[in-house]
């Protein structure tokens, strides 16, 4: 075993060295580097979307190996054969495995040196941001292991030709094959004509399903033996080819060839050989996928059982039983379902085992007409219809005594929200009661209520109906929505909690009885609104929402000290919305895209929050009186204003008159403590109810001056995935952050929270963000004078042009107002070419760092590493002509 270690590591040393010694080996160093560079940064736009994501540059690599490895494969063997140095290799004391495996290791290390040098990508990111380095680091692992079978596979077809050529093609061919065959369009074609057990076969060898899952940090050990195992077999492959072409059996098609005893032996034997490798790599992927082991690597364990589940099930009183549906024997099953559908089972099993018994797993595969899919169908789970137009199964239930609840499909797309969905329906079905959420809004946020065939409509007034908003669906999972009118003359005393959302055109009656629920220790969630985006979008379908485009809550926010005015809009240029055009790039400093510092990190309802959405928001500046206690929970930087909401939706003038406060601004609060009451002169109308002017103390509300940031356009998009499925993918924290506030007000408490916010929803290039504020800012300045000056020159002219204008139209001017004009027309241009000027200058410097990073990535790099092959080549040609 030491002496074949050593001959491979000769042979690898042998090899290697001559392969740095060749330009080829640097020309493939440098064309690699570039390709990569450019596909991330050219093509897919890296960092484009904000983002610290290197997921762009992992999803080129696999097609970028398919071009380059067999490049880097194709002269291992072909070359010795060609020039007939194949046979002296065989006369060294060296076996041909060890030959292969020394050749092999060699293209390997040129490979793994050929990704170290893209460091230069990871590194970038993690100076514009806070990039995930445990998927790095498996993004890495990942295209390593996938290189090294795209590698393998080119030493097997090199070992079957002397053509370069061939070779590259062969491989090309293979390699492209076992890349696409696990596209769903390859599946669908192969399910026509193949059995199931083949085609999940097939779908099973494909690359990219088993090279995915280590893009996100999540390492399975079925996928590391899948890796190994396809790598050995073609290493082993290359072997017997080297071996029947060492027996001398010559060219098989020639005429007699066959006859000879020595020919059909070795056809044998390399035969005999191939399906005993087949055999082998067959029984070790089942037994991989028999005995599984995973481990999340990504920084927040985002893919694995949290802490905080584990300690949910451990203090898990009532007994309940888990079914998970699958239709994981189906060969239409797509082949990311199915990997996705292990991922569940194993946190499920993950879930059990750390119940101690209370929680019980059933894994069931819903066949047609079976009873497992009678099951499914009366415990709610749905089969979903993929492009293919087959139906599979992907769902679970949790059902606890004669309580039973589902969740018809787990898509793919919501996979960060996968633990949080099973834990808070195990929350659900196990809990005897559900707190009652009282909900108070201008607009339909609850949805029109489906008629049942008992109701009648007026048919002189047909309903329109609507979806409920996205976060009032989910809070309605965990809690009993009641609706309360604007104009309610009580709050029901049995509300765990309130949630207040723009309630514009309040009546003072419902005022004072949000008052007196107050006083008497009850808890509020209120979303005001200086200028509400839904409304404005309504407006052109409904007339009457522009009634309903400011809200506040007057007098109750002056009782708390809180200097609310609806006509006033906090602008941010550091976290303002950037919107990339075709030929320029747009800031909003309305809009404002809030992260990092401007969350606080001191409370655990927004500790883990990444990202929140908040536009045209009312600054909160608030003197409390004594007793109450305020808590800045989001602000913005200090690079901030107010600025006036008539001017909010006009972004050019936000930023032509920007003049940084240099403090923060605050936007949402958590006031608790003592609260005066708005109505110290007794009540404003009659009541029964006595008034009262103080609360107890245990009252508590959280107050946000942006209600839009509940709406859908602000919280969620809707995303088509690969099989036509269209699911509602969470863009940032915005409904994170309601469902924390409303576990925290009705007391279910935080777990759930804890679960949610722990898989960051973003990682936001902040240094980015900051460069280009700090460029829109210097150049601020001068555009705004240049603006002056040219309405100015503007109105001149046309002064001129109205004083000396006849009544039949023509202009008469003077040699006086000609030279006037002239001046003026004069100073016009030059005002607009140097305004164009400026704002072109404006546009560099804004671009210049992706500029730079671009230089840095696609030139620099490669560059560096073209001189450092010269260098070496000029170090070894001075050796040689010293020996000489």
């Amino acid at each position: 075993m030491k002496r074949s270690i050593r001959v491979i590591c000769a042979v690898w040393r042998k090899e290697f060295f001559s392969a740095a010694a060749s330009p080829a080996a640097w020309v493939f160093l440098v064309i690699f580097l570039e390709l990569a560079a450019f596909l991330s940064f050219i093509v897919s736009g890296l960092f484009s979307y904000g983002q610290a994501d290197l997921e762009p540059f992992f999803r080129w690599l696999p097609w970028l190996f398919l071009f380059i490895v067999p490049a880097l494969g194709m002269p291992l063997w072909a070359e010795e054969r060609r020039t007939g140095t194949f046979e002296l290799s065989l006369s060294f004391p060296a076996t041909l495995r060890e030959l292969a495996a020394g050749k092999f290791l060699a293209g390997l290390t040129q490979l793994g040196i050929a990704l170290l040098l893209t460091a230069s990508i990871p590194l970038t990111a993690l100076y514009l941001g806070q990039p995930d380095a445990g998927a790095i680091f498996c993004g890495y692992a990942g295209a390593f292991l996938l290189g090294a079978i795209c590698l393998s596979v080119s030493c097997f077809c090199s070992s079957l030709t002397h053509s370069q050529t061939a070779s590259f093609l062969l491989s090309l061919v293979i390699c492209t094959l076992f890349m696409t065959a696990g596209a769903p369009e390859v599946l669908e074609a192969a399910s026509l004509y193949l059995p199931d057990t083949l085609v999940n076969v097939l779908a099973y060898c494909a690359f990219l399903p088993h090279y995915q899952s280590f893009q996100r940090g999540f390492i399975d050990s079925s996928d590391l033996v899948y890796c190994l195992s396809t790598t050995l077999f073609f290493l082993y492959l290359a072997e017997r080819s080297l071996a029947f072409a060492a027996a001398g059996t010559g060219n098989l098609f020639a005429p007699g060839a066959l006859s000879e005893r020595s020919t059909r032996r070795a056809i044998r034997s390399f035969l005999a050989g191939i399906l005993l490798a087949l055999y082998a790599l067959v029984c070790v992927n089942l037994g991989g996928s028999a005995f599984q082991f995973k481990a999340d690597l990504s920084m927040d364990g985002a893919y694995s059982l949290s802490p905080e589940a584990k300690a949910f099930a451990a203090e898990l009183k009532t007994p309940a039983v888990i079914r998970f549906y699958a239709s994981t024997s189906s060969a239409q099953m797509p082949a990311a379902f199915k990997h996705y559908a292990e991922r569940i089972q194993w946190l499920l099993r993950s879930l059990c085992e750390a119940s101690h018994g209370k929680l019980t797993l059933q894994v069931l595969d819903p066949e047609p007409d079976s009873e497992d899919e009678q099951a499914a169908y009366l415990e709610g789970i749905a089969p979903i219809k993929i492009h293919t137009g087959d139906r599979v199964y992907m769902g679970l239930s949790v059902s606890s005594a004669d309580k039973c609840l589902a969740i018809p499909f787990l898509s793919l797309q919501r996979e960060n929200l996968l633990e949080y969905e099973i834990i808070r329906t195990v929350l659900n079905t196990t809990s005897r009661e559900r707190p009652k959420i009282g909900v108070m809004s201008a607009f339909n946020v609850m949805g029109t209520p489906i008629a049942s065939g008992l109701q009648q409509y007026d048919a002189e007034k047909p309903k329109v109906f609507e979806h409920s908003w996205y976060v009032i669906s989910e809070l309605a999972a965990d809690y009993d929505l009641v609706r309360v009118p604007l104009d309610a003359g009580e709050i029901p005393a049995d509300l765990a909690a309130l949630l207040v959302i723009h309630p514009a055109g309040i009546t003072e009656r419902a005022l004072y009885a949000l008052d007196q629920y107050l006083m008497r220790g009850g808890k509020m969630a209120v979303f005001l609104d200086p200028l509400s985006f839904y409304a404005v979008l309504k407006l052109k379908q409904d007339y009457s929402m522009s009634e309903k485009i400011t809200s506040s809550l007057e007098p109750l926010t002056a009782a708390w000290g809180l200097a609310y005015n609806p006509s006033i809009i906090a602008a941010d240029l550091v976290y303002a919305h950037r919107r990339m055009l075709p030929d320029r790039m747009v800031s909003n400093p309305s809009a404002l895209e809030l992260n990092g510092d401007a969350i606080s990190r001191e409370t655990p309802l927004t500790s883990l929050l990444q990202s929140l959405h908040m536009w045209f928001t009312a600054p909160l500046e608030i003197h409390p009186p004594p007793g109450l206690k305020a808590e800045v929970l989001v602000s913005t930087s200090p690079n901030s204003q107010l600025v006036s909401a008539y001017i909010a939706e006009r972004p050019e003038l936000v930023l032509r008159n920007f003049k940084p406060s240099g403090k923060a601004i605050p936007l949402a609060l958590r006031l608790s403590g003592t609260f005066p009451g708005a109505y110290p002169k007794g009540a404003p109308l009659v009541t029964n109810q006595p008034h009262l002017t103080r609360s107890s103390g245990d009252s508590v509300v959280f107050l946000f001056g942006d209600s839009d940031m509940l709406f859908n356009d602000l919280c969620v998009r809707t995303v088509n995935d690969a099989y036509g499925q269209k699911t509602l993918v969470r863009l940032n924290d915005n409904a994170a952050l309601l469902q924390n506030i409303m576990e925290q007000l009705s007391r279910t408490g935080d777990s759930l929270a804890k679960i949610r916010g722990r898989n960051p929803m973003s990682r936001p290039l902040t240094k980015y963000n900051e460069i280009r504020a700090r460029a829109e800012l210097s150049y601020k300045n001068r555009i705004q004078d240049l603006e002056r000056e040219l309405r100015l020159s503007e109105q001149k002219v046309k002064m001129i042009q109205n004083e000396v204008k006849t009544s039949s139209g023509s202009l008469e001017l003077t040699p006086e107002q000609q030279a006037q004009l002239r001046d003026y027309s004069f100073k016009l241009s030059q005002v607009r070419r140097e305004l164009k000027e400026v704002r072109q200058r404006l546009r560099a410097d804004m671009n210049r760092i992706d500029t730079v990073l671009r230089i840095v990535n696609m030139v620099c790099v490669p560059l560096l590493v073209a001189l450092t092959g010269i260098v070496w080549a000029f170090v070894r040609f001075s050796k040689w002509r010293r020996r000489s």
